[in-house]
């Protein structure tokens, strides 16, 4: 069986807009560095558990306007 990994893209993606932020100030709130976020973004890498783990929370603090990207987690 064949291990599926996520794509994290659209979910940085609709994060910076239900925020209005930009890709500096997204990788802030999350904690993480802007090349890192850059990589998730366009799709060179996956983050790390503990990265996700840091995403959900900001999917977590957005309450009903994240309820849709809890599919990520």
């Amino acid at each position: 069986m064949k291990l599926q990994v996520k794509s994290y893209s659209n979910l940085i993606s609709e994060l910076q807009s239900r925020l209005n932020l930009t890709q500096t100030e997204l990788a802030k709130k999350v904690g993480i560095s802007y090349p890192s976020l850059s990589r998730w973004r366009n799709g060179h890498h996956q983050p790390s558990p503990m990265a996700i783990a840091l995403l959900k929370q900001v999917v977590l603090d957005l309450g009903d306007r994240g309820t849709d990207l809890q599919q990520y987690f």
